[in-house]
């Protein structure tokens, strides 16, 4: 992990969206924020050698961490692996996956990935019924990467702990932009899980970083200039 001192832009485009989407206190970004790109997170998960990364993650001196998934002309979150293999039909809990794993309500907790564990704990998934689409299905890749993001804030010593998504997405997708779009989607999601709407996930242009960037983030410039084809 290193740090850095070149980030402000980056920084003031989130702390907007931030603010934009509800949220009240301040992050504290500065120079003694950590910032990596593409951190492996599978440790956090109880994953193998198929880890989840974070694409870019994001640690403040106080302890609050963001996650940021960033999105091009993808047209959603990630499926779960064992939907796409046909291994699950997309129902955590039914009979059959019940019975064909041991009494457990889906392989991945069989196998002791921690997807369940955490998303139970945080409050972001309910492990305990039957859940009729599977949220996994849908929300694959943002939910894991909040869980880590509230377990690694919960594990340091500051003084007001918060784990937050960001989705950093090509304004030109309307799968993330466009009328029933997956993140106001994700945003319903959270809400009727929880019962109630807490600000701890939001939504900025990849654009709008670009845009940003100038002198000493040259070399981040050209990073996304490269990866998202700008």
């Amino acid at each position: 992990m290193k740090k850095h001192d070149n980030f402000t832009p980056l920084f003031e485009a989130l702390s907007e969206a931030f603010q934009a989407g509800g949220l009240s206190s301040q992050f504290d970004f500065g120079i003694e924020t950590t910032v990596v790109l593409e951190l492996n997170v599978g440790e956090d998960l109880g994953e193998g050698r198929l880890a989840t990364s974070i694409d870019l993650y994001l640690r403040t001196a106080e302890g609050k961490v963001c996650a940021v998934e960033f999105k091009l002309t993808e047209p959603n979150f990630g499926e779960c692996k064992l939907f796409r293999s046909k291994k699950c039909y997309g129902v955590y809990g039914s009979p059959n996956n019940v019975r064909a794993n041991d009494g457990y309500m889906c392989y991945l907790a069989k196998i002791k990935r921690r997807y369940w564990q955490l998303g139970g704990q945080y409050n972001l998934l309910d492990p305990t019924k039957v859940n009729n689409p599977c949220p996994l299905n849908k929300y694959y890749q943002v939910l894991r990467n909040l869980m880590v993001a509230k377990k690694r804030a919960g594990e340091s010593l500051g003084k007001e702990v918060r784990g937050v998504f960001v989705l950093a997405a090509d304004e030109r997708n309307d799968a993330f932009w466009g009328t029933g779009n997956h993140f106001d989607n994700l945003k319903d999601y959270l809400c009727r899980v929880r019962g109630e709407s807490i600000p701890d996930v939001f939504r900025i242009s990849t654009q709008n970083i670009v845009r940003r960037f100038s002198g000493s983030l040259e070399e981040y410039k050209e990073y996304f200039a490269i990866k998202y084809e700008y």
